[in-house]
């Protein structure tokens, strides 16, 4: 069995303020105080600017941006501090301290970026004031806005990631089997004389991908006359493609290759991160390419103008964010459920099903949750994608000419 380190230890000793414990009640009641104050103050502000009509602009919105921001910011950890300081128990499990680091670098670098967006305004409106309404359009600002809280996510996910990866000794606390220090992916291992012909077959179709892909990416970047809203999302679909397949088959291909079958904790949470990020990222676009088509054939005149370039853009970013949020919160809960007994995941990747299943807890409420998230972004997805080529073929159906067909036939080829 391989060795174990302290960064899977079960949970950490918060010191704190344990140095001073006759000043914990007084600490208490002071950050309870200003917690109440920022978000009592926070709340007032986002819900008086969506009230009030005349604040309706771009500062208001950002500053609701931000306070929402602070708010969350706050509460990523004051709450784990308050009961820390109240109770005798100081500890915070490893997936406690996991998901508190996450949403703490994401909230810290989205609320930098925000400010910065804020300056921005403040400029546009003070140095530019005749082309303020203009260049602060409210399409430009929801995409300002987005861009913030992406750019927060992604950044978090690849720091945390790292930090978690690098094995931490020292005191332990505890543990249980969620935090050995690797688990035994079985895949194919139920047929090791297939294992070759499995390698080399997987490669083939990997490497076929890959290429495929950047080929996609690359050409519609060069020539331009694919610089069109049709190309531009399937770019975007063969980057996560790309990316998606990246996430699990290397890890694979190895395993397929050599003896060992195994992979470290933290690669586990890693792989289940991106996996379910670039999923769900892929789910959302795909219901975007289906609208854009159906604004291309069913609103031709109204076209350029519905499918402008900062609106496609907002739409890539949305599809990003949605999917990576999504992950953060639900690759959160899963690996916050203890993991008891054997360390063998029944699958060629980690999952959510096989992760559950090596649960010693009741799991009901992951399952759930589980259920619900597939319902938001595989169902109505796919709702959606059919409604919009109903309509589409609603349209085709009304036209005459066979050269309307064949440019109907064209311009959806791409994504089908």
């Amino acid at each position: 069995m391989m060795g174990k380190n302290a960064s899977s230890e079960s949970y950490f000793v918060l010191l704190g303020f344990s140095r001073w414990p006759h000043l914990e009640v007084i600490f208490f009641v002071l950050i309870l105080m200003f917690y109440l104050v920022t978000l009592i103050g926070n709340v007032f502000i986002i819900v008086l600017s969506y009230l009030d009509a005349h604040l309706h602009t771009p500062m208001y919105f950002f500053l609701s941006n931000l306070s929402f921001l602070d708010l969350c910011y706050t509460t990523s950890s004051i709450p784990q501090l308050l009961v820390n300081l109240w109770g005798p128990e100081k500890t915070i499990s490893y997936a406690g301290c996991m998901t508190q680091l996450y949403f703490v670098l994401a909230l810290g670098t989205a609320e930098c970026v925000l400010l910065v967006v804020m300056s921005y305004d403040r400029y546009a409106a003070v140095c530019r004031p005749l082309h303020y309404t203009v260049v602060m359009n409210p399409r430009f600002c929801h995409l300002l806005a987005v861009a913030s809280w992406v750019s927060g996510f992604i950044t978090s996910a690849l720091h945390s990631s790292f930090t978690f990866w690098v094995p931490l000794c020292g005191h332990r606390q505890g543990k249980n089997a969620s935090s050995e220090g690797y688990f035994v992916l079985l895949g194919f291992s139920h047929w090791p004389h297939l294992e070759v012909a499995l390698f080399v077959l997987i490669l083939m179709f990997y490497l076929m991908t890959l290429i495929g892909n950047l080929f996609i990416i690359v050409l519609s970047y060069l020539d331009t006359h694919l610089h069109t809203p049709m190309y531009f999302f399937l770019s975007n679909l063969s980057f996560l493609d790309l990316c998606y397949t990246t996430s699990s088959i290397p890890q694979l291909l190895v395993n397929l290759w050599g003896p060992e079958k195994t992979i470290s904790y933290a690669g586990c949470m890693t792989q289940l991160y991106f996996a379910l990020a670039l999923g769900t990222t892929e789910c959302v676009l795909l219901v975007v390419m289906s609208y854009d088509r159906y604004a291309a054939v069913c609103r031709p005149l109204h076209y350029t103008v519905v499918m402008n370039p900062r609106f496609c853009h907002l739409l890539a970013v949305a599809s990003w964010v949605s999917g990576f949020t999504n992950s953060a919160l639900h690759s959160s809960f899963t690996f916050w459920v203890p993991l008891c007994g054997h360390r063998q995941v029944d699958h060629f990747f980690c999952e959510v099903p096989a992760l559950l299943k090596l649960s010693c807890v009741d799991t009901r409420a992951n399952e759930l949750t589980l259920l619900v998230t597939s319902s938001i972004f595989v169902l109505i997805p796919l709702i959606l994608i059919l409604s919009s080529y109903g309509a589409i073929a609603r349209a085709v159906l009304r036209m005459q000419s066979s050269t309307g067909l064949q440019r109907v036939f064209g311009t959806c080829g791409a994504h089908l």
